[in-house]
């Protein structure tokens, strides 16, 4: 946008300076020339807020950063000619999208189905209290002086071993409530689980489609782009063989403008469904 503001601004200069060659030769009015100026005055102004703007947009992308405020740097895409990769990438056909893969790299998905694996272990746990349970013992004691042959003195000893034998006959629907529950909240977690799968389903193809339409925008605007450069360089022409006026010109510029601003802000677009896709595909990277 700065770089736009900073070409109207030398589009207006030039035919600023063409139309006070034009007055001087008496082929243009002062009207002509104060049109002119009043738009280039104009243009001036919207190029001081561009530039303020991007000033206070570096320093609140520092301050969120952690960085001083003042801090200067150069952003990785600034100076991007155009969105290639990033409109190849948002291209995607949600089709050829490997779901298994997305669920995998979905860091939540991951918190959930670990929750589903604790509480399985749960239910299993609260589910054994209910069953018979058995203990085993053995041990060997051995002592000096031997009390098993008349307390000699030798080393001596015995080996035991024992056995224990639980069986559960009633504990008032205790330990059966315990595992409802914690079935119960298994059961929620797995629904959980499953939801969220088919919103990042949706999640999915709504990012898809909607970078999808991005793309389209971009392609739309590039072909008025270069319907715009072409209608500005006729009306530039004109005027200087004397067959169009300086309105025909600004008018021309303005269009210019127009498709240029709307280039913009579709790359921008594009730009934006690239990373909100890949978010939800779970590979952006959050060190960039």
């Amino acid at each position: 946008k700065q770089e736009l503001a900073e070409s109207y601004v030398n589009l207006l200069d030039t035919l600023r300076r063409n139309v006070g060659l034009m007055v001087e030769q008496g082929v243009a009015t002062r009207r002509d020339e104060l049109t002119v100026d009043v738009k280039l005055n104009s243009a001036q102004v919207d190029l001081t807020k561009v530039n303020n703007g991007v000033a206070l947009s570096r320093m609140a992308l520092a301050q969120l950063c952690g960085f001083p405020i003042h801090t200067s740097f150069t952003l990785a895409d600034e100076n991007a000619d155009s969105p290639a990769a990033a409109v190849a990438a948002a291209a995607t056909d949600p089709r050829a999208i490997d779901m298994n893969e997305v669920y995998a790299r979905r860091d939540d998905l991951r918190q959930l189905e670990l929750g589903v694996k604790i509480f399985g272990q749960k239910e299993k746990v609260v589910r054994a209290e209910m069953m018979p349970s058995l203990a085993l013992v053995g041990s060997y004691s051995f002592s000096n002086p031997n009390l098993y042959d008349g307390f000699k003195k030798r080393f001596n000893g015995a080996f035991s071993v024992g056995a224990m034998l639980t069986i559960p006959i009633w504990h008032w629907g205790g330990n059966y409530n315990k595992y409802r529950a914690a079935k119960a909240q298994t059961a929620a977690l797995r629904m959980d689980l499953e939801n969220a799968r088919e919103m990042i389903d949706l999640q999915v193809n709504q990012a898809s489609f909607k970078a999808a339409e991005a793309v389209k925008t971009h392609t739309m605007t590039q072909t008025n782009l270069e319907h715009a450069d072409e209608n500005l360089r006729c009306a530039n022409v004109g005027f200087r063989d004397g067959v169009m006026t300086v309105d025909n010109v600004m008018e021309a510029q303005t269009a210019w403008l127009k498709a240029h601003s709307e280039n913009i802000d579709a790359r921008i677009d594009v730009y934006l469904c690239d990373v909100y896709l890949s978010k939800v595909l779970g590979t952006l990277n959050p060190t960039l």
